[in-house]
């Protein structure tokens, strides 16, 4: 696509992000200006890719961000240009929107947001804008932005689809996911036309463009090196000429070397600042440099001049000129600028790059630069002050303390590499530094490997709690929680242990408030009465008004906790009242929470509804850069793929066994098995769960179950011992932990095992049990595990009605291929007369994010409630609605809910 075709594409609505890239003096910057200069009078699209002639006249909203390199280290250098771009959008935004704008605008201004609110933030900020007329945002050196800035931009970028907003940048380094539009050097014949337009003639235009190649920078530097006469053509070139695009470092650097000794020393200043705002001239003059100096190096085409600013006419000028200068010449001029600048934050980092060894004082002033960035939410900006801090510290202990914060804020920006180092050097189960301790736990629980994670957070609560009984607690109900989270509740019962002897000390409302849940919760599971928790839930939780409190304890442990035991409908509710919370607040980073609860709810009674849920859950919390917060959430996802029989289950649970960890082992193989078992195949069902059997080795290790799948596989394939090992480990399951689940499970095997005179009552029981918890997907499997051993005993009466009973559940829950089965026994056994066509249901042919959107049509929602609720735009929920007519056959939403009265994937609402 050319670049004037994706602008007008992105007019109409299909947003993005597209680089223009390539090396430097590839000419990103001149194209970037024609496209500015041509942006009214755009038309059709040409041949040629950089092409920009001939606009449509739409009024754009430009905003220009400028990539610095001296700005790096600045909070929010770069979202600050945007915002103020776009500040007349502001007030449109929420009030916890605007405080996050405001953090980038006027960092320490207003409490620390999270970083993933910024995101958000940003995002609704560009898109609000776009509702009033296409936005372009110029992003010129993007490469240089800040990465705190970086990172926003991308999350922004990846969700402008039906947004009138393109992202146009210029970098070296493109991503190669994304659209990117490669800059060549210049053939020969544009190289020459490029040459006589500044003033050589054609002949030797041609000759130059032959000899130096199609960089444009080159080219550019080579006319103005030339004499007058050898651009008229009068005298000859040189032959060979001194120049080629792979000499241009070294050419720059000549032309450098060129100007008199007064210009250098006063360019190795400007390079050393970088760019001068409308302060430069007393800057300038304090530094004895006389206009006359800079006038020389503007006349060699090294700088430009402007009242507002001198600045370099490309980047590779100011390295060669920073190159130029001496370590001694560039340190000198860093501690002179560190005097004059008034912006503290550059100050401060002109005196660090002047330090050659320890200096505590600066040390300590990058700290507190540190936390102040941090605090706005600019962690990877705090990460490389902690850092700079660390190296200049003189005191080994605090240059450690900086390191370990440095590596913190570098996590929380979802860069792991800092925090690894540090723990790498430190070996965290050894160490007494508690700070150093919760990192490590912090970057095993991002990786996934709670156990590890819970084992340093339970070492981290020892260490604090002699003089930080509060922090103490903290780490040991984050261990806990983390354990619920992945579903061992045995383990989580071991932090609650140790917490409770120091509740005495601990003086926080809020760690006694988690405590009585949490304790409530593992005491519910021990002892299979849910009653205490979902009281001590109901006890928190006011029955209307605004939810406060800790939203993500409330996301993962309250309302997973009410769908772990099957309150569905009081999870449900809590959600959606959280939801509108997270909103309220701007805290993005409790949907992923929010989602896997509503997953868990679903999973047994509604499995498109929890594919969804499951689905945005992971989808999002990668999107902020926090996929720990969807460990779970994955789970879920799998396991509803392999109910669906969607091979996507097989690629989800690789994800899942890539974590590494023995429970991630464990939930990669019931994945597979519960795949198979959906898929009708016996023999690979006990291929990937033979293994958990022998594991487990007759032990109840985990609260998650897989021994009913296996025992019906192994009864299908004919291996009764198997079969009957597994029956009993199930049945000394349930006499422990008395679950519903293992007593419908023990009870189903009982009947796959049993003669089929004797097997009624077993699955009389099996379906009761199941029918009692609510857990309806597995009372269907129960009732079609009846039937079918009642047909093949050609006992087709009784079986059609046990039949019809797992078909009418099957397609209540939204379970395709189980209706698949259903309909072939009842084929065979006179109960239909051909099975139904799925191949076209919602579930197979529509992504989990077009069936949410089809799910919300269907329920009357408009497309901006739509977009509101998904966190995208208006045009982009239209977008999909075309996409979705067209895979189910239909031509608007009219057809779309007459769809649903036969396609049970598209309902919603089931709960009964």
């Amino acid at each position: 696509m050319s670049l004037r075709a994706r602008i007008e594409a992105a007019r109409r609505g299909d947003g993005g992000r597209l680089q223009i890239a390539g090396p430097a003096g590839i000419g990103k910057s001149a194209l970037l200006a024609e496209v500015l200069a041509g942006l009214r009078t755009v038309a059709d699209c040409g041949p040629d890719p950089t092409d920009v002639a001939g606009v449509i006249d739409v009024t754009w909203q430009v905003v220009r961000i400028h990539g610095a390199e001296d700005e790096m280290t600045m909070p929010w250098a770069g979202l600050s240009q945007l915002a103020l771009g776009l500040r007349s959008t502001v007030p449109a935004l929420s009030a916890p929107q605007q405080r996050s704008i405001q953090a980038v605008t006027n960092p320490g201004d207003v409490p620390a947001p999270e970083p993933s609110a910024v995101a958000t933030s940003v995002h609704t900020l560009v898109t609000q804008a776009a509702e009033t007329g296409p936005v372009l945002v110029v992003i010129e050196d993007e490469h240089w932005l800040d990465p705190d800035s970086a990172r926003v931009l991308e999350f922004v970028a990846r969700r402008l689809d039906g947004v009138r907003a393109l992202l146009l940048t210029t970098t070296r380094n493109p991503d190669p996911r994304g659209e990117h539009l490669d800059l060549a050097p210049l053939d020969i014949d544009a190289a020459t036309e490029l040459l006589i337009g500044l003033q050589v003639t054609p002949l030797a235009a041609h000759q130059l463009a032959t000899e130096i190649g199609g960089l444009p920078l080159a080219l550019v530097h080579a006319a103005r090196s030339l004499t007058t006469d050898q651009r008229a053509g009068v005298d000859p070139l040189p032959n060979p000429f001194p120049l080629g695009a792979a000499d241009l470092p070294t050419a720059l650097s000549s032309a450098v070397n060129e100007l008199p000794e007064a210009s250098r020393r006063a360019l190795h200043m400007l390079a050393t600042a970088g760019a001068f705002d409308g302060s430069w001239p007393d800057i300038t003059a304090r530094a004895g440099i006389a206009l006359s100096t800079l006038e020389a190096a503007e006349g060699a085409g090294v700088i430009s001049i402007e009242p507002g600013a001198v600045r370099f006419t490309h980047p590779l000028f100011r390295a060669a000129v920073y190159a130029n200068a001496t370590p001694a010449q560039r340190r000198a001029h860093h501690r002179f600028l560190a005097e004059q600048i008034a912006d503290p934050g550059h100050a401060l980092w002109h005196r660090a790059r002047a330090v050659v060894q320890h200096d505590d004082d600066v040390a300590e002033q990058l700290a507190a630069f540190a936390a102040a960035a941090s605090a706005a939410g600019a962690k990877s900006t705090a990460f490389e002050a902690w850092h700079r801090a660390g190296e200049l510290s003189s005191d080994a202990s605090v240059a450690h303390r900086h390191r370990v914060a440095a590596a913190a804020a570098a996590l929380a920006a979802g860069n792991v590499g800092p925090a690894r180092d540090v723990v790498a050097d430190h070996p965290p189960m050894e160490s007494a530094d508690p700070r150093l301790v919760r990192l490590a736990a912090s970057l095993e629980a991002l990786s996934g490997r709670a156990d590890t994670a819970f084992d340093l957070f339970l070492h981290a609560a020892e260490l604090l709690a002699p003089d930080f009984p509060d922090e103490a607690a903290q780490s040991l109900i984050d261990a806990a929680r983390m354990r619920i989270r992945v579903g061992q509740v045995f383990h989580a019962a071991g932090a609650i242990d140790r917490l409770e002897p120091m509740l005495g000390a601990v003086r926080e409302p809020a760690v006694h408030e988690q405590h009585r849940i949490l304790r409530a919760f593992v005491d519910a599971v021990v002892a299979s009465d849910a009653g205490p928790f979902v009281e001590a839930c109901r006890a928190l939780l006011p029955e209307s008004g605004p939810l406060t409190g800790d939203l993500s304890f409330l996301a993962d442990t309250v309302a997973l906790g009410l769908a772990f035991f099957r309150h569905r409908e009081e999870s449900l509710a809590l959600v959606e009242r959280l939801r509108g919370a997270a909103a309220d607040s701007n805290l993005p980073s409790t949907i992923p929470l929010l989602d896997t609860a509503k997953a868990c709810a679903l999973s047994a009674i509604d499995l498109p509804g929890g594919l969804i849920a499951a689905a945005n859950a992971v989808e999002w919390a990668s999107a902020i850069g926090q996929p720990n917060l969807a460990t779970a959430a994955l789970g879920y996802l799998a396991n509803m793929q392999a109910a669906l029989g969607d091979p996507g289950a097989l690629a989800s649970a690789d994800r899942l066994e890539a974590v590494g960890t023995e429970q991630s082992w464990m939930n990669s193989a019931m994945v597979r098995g519960f795949y198979w078992l959906t898929m009708g195949q016996p023999d690979a069902v006990v291929r990937a769960l033979r293994p958990l059997h022998d594991w487990t080795d007759g032990q109840m290790r985990t609260v998650l179950f897989w021994q009913g799948d296996l025992g019906e596989a192994a009864a299908r394939t004919g291996d009764t011992e198997l079969a009957r090992a597994v029956a009993d480990q199930l049945r000394d399951f349930h006499a422990a932990f008395n679950d519903p689940w293992l007593e419908g499970a023990h009870a189903r095997v009982e009947g796959m095992i049993a003669g089929v005179d004797d097997c009624g009552p077993w699955f009389e029981r099996s379906c009761a049990a199941f029918r009692t918890a609510g857990i309806l997907l597995a009372e269907a499997r129960s009732e079609l595990l009846w039937g079918e051993r009642l047909r093949r005993a050609r006992r087709r009466a009784e079986a059609r009605g046990h039949l019809q009973a797992a078909h009418a559940i099957f397609e209540r829950i939204g379970a395709g291929r189980w209706m698949e089965r259903c309909e072939q026994e009842l084929l065979a056994c006179g109960g239909a007369s051909s099975p139904s066509d799925h191949t076209r249901d919602a579930e197979r042919v529509l992504t989990p994010h077009e069936l949410q959107v089809a799910r919300l049509s269907i329920e009357g929602r408009s497309m901006r409630e739509i977009g509101a609720t998904m966190f995208i735009s208006p045009r982009t929920v239209e977008t999909h609605l075309g996409v979705i007519y067209r895979k189910l056959g239909v031509r608007n939403r009219a057809g779309l809910a007459a769809a649903a009265h036969h396609d049970p994937a598209l309902r919603t609402g089931r709960i009964a």
